[in-house]
């Protein structure tokens, strides 16, 4: 009886290696994406520019048709895209296509500008104060940007004599529709004389 229940101790033991190794030796790694050529790129664009959207993803990304996927080369083209090109949202999708990959790049495209508004402006005009900005079709909608338009601003009324000037930012969308502007709001303080 003892030596039964060794024998079934250790049967059962060798087989359950073997099931854990067969288990192992069956699980299958995805396969990569990495170095395999691009057959092409199929983009999708959506929201107010979609088509202009789709011309500037084709001129501003690296992983084109007949090149080799690298997944860095993927990144730097999200990237680029954001900030360059003014989307919104970007999401490049790999997908197998025989020994070949497909890249599915899907863009939203950002809600057009009107135009900057300044309000509390008495010293310099909307149109000086626009070329003080440095703002244009790609910064626009960059929150890093419209700071720094703000802090210029600033500056130049500092040069100028105006050194207690505060200047914010304030968006605002047209009514039914997907337009929007930003408003500069300058309070210009007094003129302390030329420093």
């Amino acid at each position: 009886m003892i030596s039964f229940a060794l024998h079934f101790r250790t049967s059962y033991g060798i087989l359950s290696s073997l099931y854990l190794l067969l288990l192992t030796a069956c699980q299958t790694r995805p396969p990569s994406f990495e170095g395999r050529e691009i057959s092409r790129t199929i983009i999708r664009a959506k929201g107010p520019d979609a088509i202009e959207g789709e011309k500037k993803v084709l001129s501003i990304i690296s992983s084109k048709p007949k090149t080799f996927y690298s997944t860095q080369k993927v990144q730097t083209d999200i990237i680029h895209l954001y900030e360059s090109a003014g989307f919104k949202d970007v999401r490049i999708e790999p997908k197998f296509k025989g020994e070949k990959v497909d890249l599915i790049i899907n863009v939203q495209t950002r809600e057009r500008a009107g135009p900057s508004l300044f309000v509390g402006n008495s010293v310099f005009s909307d149109q000086r104060l626009g070329k003080i900005t440095k703002l244009n079709a790609k910064n626009w909608a960059d929150p890093i940007a419209r700071e720094s338009a703000c802090r210029r601003i600033e500056q130049y009324y500092v040069s100028h004599g105006y050194p207690r000037t505060k200047v914010s930012v304030s968006t605002n969308r047209y009514p039914d529709s997907d337009h929007f502007h930003f408003c500069f709001v300058i309070e210009e303080g007094t003129f302390q004389g030329k420093p």
